[in-house]
């Protein structure tokens, strides 16, 4: 069993775990977790997965899913500061709650 380069960091990284659905990668710099790249969907399963998706930025339950992630930019960053919002789909959610904030979110998605 080989090793992978960190996604984040670019880091070596350890066997974490081996699963169901693949073997889990921990890097040994950032401590991010990885799945091994052979168990990624192709791209064209990928957008047919995502294009299933229903996602109103207005959904409560869509809001409530995407809440850590706003709320951990809430915390830790100020409306000055400027981020984006990569694999934001059709339906921007985090930069639809964070904009109500005066946060400037750019978003990029390279299916949509």
């Amino acid at each position: 069993m080989g090793t992978i380069k960190c996604n984040l960091c670019q880091g070596n990284t350890q066997l974490l775990f081996q699963g169901r659905h693949g073997d889990y990668f921990i890097c040994e710099q950032c401590r991010g977790v990885s799945l091994s790249p052979k168990y990624f969907p192709t791209k064209k399963a990928e957008k047919a997965r995502y294009e299933t998706h229903n996602n109103d930025v207005k959904d409560v339950r869509y809001q409530k899913f995407v809440s850590p992630i706003v709320n951990q930019v809430l915390a830790e960053c100020s409306p000055q500061d400027r981020g984006l919002d990569f694999g934001c789909g059709t339906g921007p959610v985090i930069r639809y709650l964070l904009s109500q904030k005066d946060y400037c979110l750019a978003q990029y998605d390279p299916f949509f």
